[in-house]
């Protein structure tokens, strides 16, 4: 094997223009030598700029995962083809450009730590991250350090790591972001996270947590998606409030609408900046809000206390509110994908980051690398049996999801009904086992849906922090602490914590649900509850560095 077949399939229905390509490729043992140097050719043979990073290694040095940053137009019936090739001669094609620097520029394009926020985007904008407290006081993400990740030719990726602290320096709970800049193109991808890493308490309650963007100017106009749309002049703050995954309205104007696509437009004298999340419907409650001073994505928005008292059942939706505040459980974290374009139409930049780009490795030669096991690519006679079986399978989970309407801010991602009344935290490797399709078909589809498998499992189920009061609540044995890296089996509320042990055990009666005995599911000790090989193969896949941070702790 000298050469890997790779396509795109980009279904996000955008028009005809470059977009930014990052995923990765397997490649058989012995095939690229530790010195290879990797080349991209398009369908007519023409060299395609790209940078490349080694992900793994067979024993023998030799390149086992690949990680491909390329750029690609959509072409008429939305595929492209490109072939990957490896050799000692050529000259590297990935150079290290901005290592040594402390800002990520490409073309106009300049994003820097700053003072006075948590980023400076081309001395245009600031963005900050804050989150209100149950007492509304207010934490500013605060940096303690930053370097940048990667440096290359065309993706730069820079990652700020810091506490959010309130104007007394004390100290909430741990944040991160990543800032990623690509060579030519006037999109930013902004990834915050947090880590619930408070020092007393189990659970952590906030009103809001919204990330801050403020232009140097101030805003003209604004536009935010919807169904309808709303656009006009900024003379107060509005607000679209996502409040549920079927519903969101309008405030500060009159309107109401259901599921928006989660973008906004600002004008701000210069021209248009747009902003998009991904899933954010799927993620409610979530907002887009604009003001004369600025915009922003409310991640945790703010609502009035009883607006939650109604979804039901309560053992599925009402762990998440409290009040007007939010409950998050210590050792839990949250990552968040948001676009940033500064030639904004948000529109096409929202389908964009809801159907990224990702190389395809051609399913026959990516499973002859052995990286997949011992598994068949679609389409081969001997599949004809299987193949309609497991995608009708894969239709039938897509559908109950929707149906069960499994959606919210830590549910996304997961699926509901194990036991009638858990959260199933992807028992039995729900990722794994749509990353293999994915691997056989070739049809992002199934990535997508994977992507947000494994971002749930990494993210909401496992335990990456463990204070005195969480070890307290856990219990455990001199033999087997409490640690980080435990993970939670199938539970209500995805983890335990927010409801009481007789609370839990009277449901579980009332359902009928191993009685008279029930066994509640509340702790993280269960070794038989521990999925990984998903989420390696969809750090393979990615590159994300937490995934790989996450399974590396669940390892140790």
């Amino acid at each position: 094997m000298k050469e890997l077949i790779v396509t795109l399939h980009d279904i996000s229905g955008t028009e005809n223009k470059l977009k930014p390509v990052t995923g990765g490729v397997p490649i058989a043992e012995g095939a690229a030598p530790e010195e290879s140097k990797f080349l991209l050719k398009n369908d007519f043979g023409d060299v395609v700029p790209l940078q490349t990073e080694v992900l793994a290694k067979w024993k023998d040095g030799s390149a086992r995962w690949v990680l491909l940053d390329f750029q690609s137009a959509s072409t008429t019936n939305g595929k492209a083809k490109y072939v990957l090739s490896w050799t000692n001669n050529e000259k590297e094609t990935a150079n290290k450009g901005i290592l040594d620097k402390k800002f990520l520029e490409y073309d106009n394009i300049k994003v820097s730590p700053s003072d006075k926020s948590l980023l400076n985007i081309s001395d245009r904008l600031k963005v900050s991250l804050l989150i209100t407290d149950e007492n509304g006081q207010i934490y500013n993400a605060t940096t303690e350090s930053y370097h940048i990740e990667t440096s290359g030719i065309l993706r730069s990726k820079l990652l700020l790591i810091g506490s959010f602290r309130n104007a007394g320096e004390e100290r909430l709970f741990q944040f991160r972001l990543w800032a990623s800049v690509y060579s030519g193109l006037s999109t930013i991808r902004l990834e915050p996270l947090i880590l619930v890493d408070a020092d007393n308490g189990v659970i952590q309650k906030i009103r809001e947590l919204k990330l801050s963007i403020k232009p140097s100017n101030a805003i003209k106009t604004g536009k935010m998606g919807g169904n309808p749309d709303w656009e006009g002049k900024i003379a107060k703050e509005t607000r679209l409030f996502q409040y549920d995954d079927i519903n969101y309205r309008l405030e500060g104007t009159e309107g109401s609408g259901g599921k928006s696509p989660g973008w906004a437009e600002i004008n701000d004298g210069e021209g248009n900046i747009a902003v998009a999340m991904r899933d954010f419907w799927q993620q409610c409650p979530k907002s887009l809000e604009i003001s004369p001073e600025g915009f922003s994505i409310g991640i945790f928005p703010k609502f009035h206390e009883g607006d939650y008292n109604h979804i039901e059942p309560w053992y599925k939706y009402q762990y998440l509110f409290e009040g007007n505040c939010y409950k998050l459980r210590a050792g839990q974290a949250r990552k968040w994908d948001i676009w940033l374009d500064m030639k904004g139409d948000g529109e096409p930049l929202a389908k964009m980051a809801n159907a990224p780009l990702i190389p395809i490795a051609d399913p026959a030669q990516a499973i002859s690398t052995g990286v997949w096991d011992d598994i068949a690519p679609a389409g081969i006679p001997k599949m004809a049996d299987y193949d309609p079986w497991a995608e009708h399978l894969f239709d039938n989970y897509c559908e109950s999801i929707e149906f069960q309407r499994d959606y919210g801010a830590m549910n996304w991602g997961d699926w509901f009904g194990e036991r009638q009344v858990n959260w199933g935290n992807h028992e039995y490797d729900t990722t794994n086992q749509i990353l293999i399709q994915f691997a056989r078909t070739g049809d992002p589809k199934y990535f997508y849906v994977a992507d947000a498998a494994a971002r749930h499992s990494s993210e909401v189920d496992t335990v990456h922090f463990v204070n005195d009061d969480l070890a307290k609540h856990f219990g455990g044995s001199r033999n087997y602490p409490p640690r980080p890296g435990m993970v939670h089996q199938h539970t209500v509320g995805h983890v335990s914590g927010f409801y009481s042990v007789e609370t839990i055990r009277n449901l579980f009666i009332e359902k009928k649900v191993d009685s008279p005995n029930p066994y509640l599911c509340l702790d993280p000790f269960n070794l038989g509850h521990i999925w990984t090989q998903g989420l390696v193969r969809h750090y393979f896949l990615t590159g994300d560095p937490f995934i790989k941070e996450t399974v590396e702790k669940i390892g140790d």
